[in-house]
Order: structure tokens, then C-alpha cells, then sequence
């Protein structure tokens, strides 16, 4: 399933087995997502987005469980991976528990889930 929150309907995508759920941008895009999402009977979702939609699902509190692929290059100045989360002090960054590291060649995936106030 492709969410998209075009005012048209997306085309171009090949094969019979995509569809697509327009959820409008808005203060309400993640409740209706995930209410949408739990009426056609899908209970986990990989979210794979740029920095706004990103930023986004970590500002509302939607994410369990975080995937950060890191490769060994270095690219100077680039498209931001999250955006502002509002944090003042590094006391206040989001944290994450239950760490797992993975390597794939020379990539390393690191996975973790947003500490909550009963994690601490």
C-alpha cells in the first residue's frame, strides 16, 4: 500500500498488487492513517520516508521500533534525515532502548525503540 497525500491520484506504479490510501497532510495524518490502516486488517507498517514524514511519525509518538541503516561514506551537506524535534538539551533527545546492531557488508543497521518514562 502506497499513503500519499496528493491532492491527485498517484499513477505509474507497475503491478496488480499496489494500492493506494490518500490520507490528507494535516494535524490528524496519523490517527486517520492508523485507523484506516486497522479497518483493512494491517497491524505493523514500515514506514520508509524522507525527513518530513520521518520527523513527523517521531514528533507524534507512532514509532515502535527504529531502523537506521549507516554507511561508511561521507557526502558532505545533504537532505536532512529528521527534522526539528523541538530538542533544547541533549537531556531531552529521544533515546533510544533495546539496542541491536547488524552489520551488512560495510553497512551497520541499528535498531532500537523510543524510551518511555517506565523505560528509565
Amino acid at each position: 500500500i502506497v499513503v500519499h497525500s496528493n491532492a491527485r491520484p498517484i499513477s505509474g506504479f507497475p503491478g496488480p498488487n499496489v494500492g493506494f490510501l490518500h490520507v490528507p497532510k494535516g494535524e490528524e495524518f496519523w490517527r486517520i492513517l492508523l485507523k484506516k490502516l486497522l479497518e483493512l486488517g494491517i497491524g505493523s507498517v514500515l514506514l520508509e520516508g524522507g525527513g518530513e514524514s520521518i520527523t513527523s511519525a517521531l514528533r507524534e509518538k507512532v514509532a515502535d521500533r527504529i531502523y537506521c541503516f549507516i554507511s561508511p561514506i561521507i557526502i558532505g551537506k545533504g537532505i536532512d534525515s529528521v527534522g526539528e524535534l523541538g530538542v533544547d538539551v541533549i537531556e531531552n533527545a529521544l533515546k533510544l532502548c533495546d539496542i541491536r546492531r547488524k552489520s551488512f557488508g560495510g553497512d551497520v543497521l541499528i535498531t532500537g525503540s523510543p524510551e518511555t518514562k517506565h523505560d528509565n
